[in-house]
């Protein structure tokens, strides 16, 4: 008996995708030594064990495969063995895919890429890019093991770091892309926007990513090479003083944002003005100045105004608690406690909203020389020492100017407003968690990266290029599968084991091929023919199916009738 699961489902999403013609393409010829399955075969497998057990230890893919070699036999459409999966093997491969002199993974998005966009007609007007860092538990520093900046929050681990270009509105991955762990984000997102122009086959499209592209390098490179961006501004530099000067001096000039999830007759949530301005930019390599005209679109979120300023009232008076307990208590050195006044400020970020006065007297009191009870006659000096009290007093002008300022963002774009508009920037920027949804996935959810077991960089890239494919399978089922729920203005239910009447418009990939757990095929002989049955398919999976545009004939032609034989391990 073999355990099938979803393989018949992950076998047919990945012919669809043509995963395998465009390995066996990138990849070129099995040297004259190679027997049996092609190397983009041999990855297919390795990709479906990925799936299928949320695992990516090579050791563990040859048992796998015995375990069910006559279900992948028919799913791949390939003579295979358990040989063809043996740990060597699937590392040669991913050495080879992975090779930086060769980047044949650049190759592979261009192919993937344009192939679903094309067969599956997905809209092309929204890129995004975006990295995360992955530690590694070990590594001797160089190559792409590095100390750096870890979004894991483990400064002492070495790591590597991984960039995704996804596009809207699937969030399908088109371009990823392995980097030292040491190096920084920001010069990396030019590369990246070529890559995905390359796969598009234009630049007439949006490309948002976060601060770390917003430096003026960077958007000059793209503006200089008929690119669009949109991007949120750190507020660094001037940003904080433009903003001001501007939200201060304009307030006229603000208007209301109705979002696609405003509600006819209440108050917008978003208010927004804009600015023109004119820059510049001198190419470092050249000496060659660059101008180009630029949005700068103010945008303001109310809801997150009213949480900057609750966290900020509540910083106010922390401070002003800790001051007064320190008024009341201050100890005998005024250097001290002006130094501690200094302190609280600064933890709490309140510097410019507090005024502090430190008032010092000075007392003087008698010390007694040598033992014994105090006297008339007994020899005393005098000993100096302050009594210190605080004066705290609120800026009232800075708190107020503070508050108009609360929840307003600066995005730059050099795109016209009648290709992004105030609002669209907005809806735009507001998801921006596609990338960063396929970085959980590879860290937290169904497609674990880490603990990385490998330890040669070309190793690593070609894994890490393999869970590239993996996240756009899963993301194009769920893109799928969701629209047409939409379509059809309808839902989906069994896919939660607690909940089994539980219905859901947008069903995880996770979700959908776990409900296709309990499937098995088994061989039963009778004389000189063997009969193979396979369990029957419930409600639930067959509307999945039916979702996704497959046949149960994936399922059922798994049962048949055959001459007994034995095709040997």
């Amino acid at each position: 008996m073999e355990d099938v699961k979803e393989l018949p489902v992950l076998g047919a999403w990945i012919e669809r995708m043509e995963l395998g013609r465009a390995l066996d393409e990138v990849l070129g010829p099995p040297h004259g030594n190679w027997e049996g399955a092609s190397p983009g075969t041999v990855l297919v497998g390795f990709l479906m064990y990925v799936v299928s057990e949320r695992d990516h230890c090579v050791v563990s893919v040859e048992e796998w495969v015995r375990g069910r070699l006559e279900t992948l036999r028919h799913v791949l459409g390939a003579e295979i063995t358990v040989k063809d999966f043996t740990d060597d093997r699937i590392l040669s491969v991913l050495g080879k895919l992975g090779e930086e002199e060769a980047r044949r993974w650049e190759r592979l998005d261009v192919l993937v890429g344009r192939h679903l966009i094309s067969a599956y007609r997905l809209p092309t007007e929204t890129g995004r890019a975006d990295t995360s860092s992955f530690v590694m538990y070990h590594g001797e520093g160089g190559g792409l093991a590095q100390f750096g900046h870890s979004k894991d929050r483990r400064p002492d681990l070495r790591q590597f770091k991984a960039m995704l270009g996804t596009l809207d509105p699937a969030g399908l991955p088109l371009v990823t892309e392995v980097l030292p762990g040491g190096r920084a984000d920001d010069g990396e997102y030019v590369a990246a926007w070529e890559r995905m122009v390359e796969v598009l086959g234009g630049k007439d499209w949006v490309l948002v990513a976060d601060c770390k592209f917003a430096s003026v390098g960077n958007r000059a490179q793209v503006a200089r090479k008929e690119g669009l961006y949109y991007a949120p501004m750190p507020r660094t530099g001037e940003v904080p003083e433009l903003l001001r000067e501007w939200v201060l001096a304009g307030p006229e000039e603000m208007q209301e944002l109705r979002l696609s999830d405003w509600v006819e007759g209440e108050e917008s949530n978003w208010w927004g003005l804009e600015r023109t301005r004119r820059m510049s930019w001198q190419d470092p390599t050249t000496g060659e100045e660059y101008r180009w005209d630029e949005r700068w679109c103010l945008v303001r979120s109310m809801t997150w105004a009213e949480v900057q300023w609750r966290g900020f009232t509540v910083r106010l008076e922390a401070a002003e608690k800790e001051l007064r307990v320190l008024g009341e208590a201050p100890g005998e050195e005024v250097k001290k406690v002006r130094e501690r006044v200094a302190e609280i400020l600064k933890r709490q970020g309140v510097g410019e909203y507090l005024q502090v006065r430190v008032e010092a007297r000075a007392r003087y009191r008698k010390k007694y020389e040598g033992r014994g009870r105090p006297g008339p006659q007994r020899r005393y000096r005098r000993v100096r020492y302050y009594e210190i009290s605080l004066r705290v007093e609120r800026v009232e002008e800075k708190i107020e100017e503070f508050q108009k300022l609360t929840g307003w963002r600066v995005y730059v774009t050099n795109a016209t407003k009648e290709r992004v508009s105030l609002v669209e920037g907005v809806e735009r920027y507001r998801g921006q968690w596609q990338p960063e949804r396929g970085f959980h996935r590879w860290k937290r959810g169904e497609l674990p990266v880490v603990p990385l077991y490998l330890r040669d960089d070309d190793r690593i890239r070609g894994l890490v290029v393999m869970m590239g494919l993996a996240l756009r399978l899963l993301t194009l089922m769920e893109y799928v599968v969701q629209e047409r729920l939409g379509e059809e203005e309808a839902t989906l239910s069994g896919v939660y084991d607690s909940h089994p009447r539980r219905v859901t418009p947008r069903p995880t990939a996770g979700k959908m091929l776990k409900a296709f757990g309990g499937i098995h095929r088994c061989e039963v002989r009778q004389g000189d023919r063997v009969e193979v049955y396979v369990t029957p398919l419930n409600a639930c999976q067959k509307r999945i199916l039916e979702l996704m545009g497959l046949s149960e004939t994936i399922y059922t032609g798994l049962a048949r009738s055959v001459e007994k034989f034995d095709r040997g391990p």
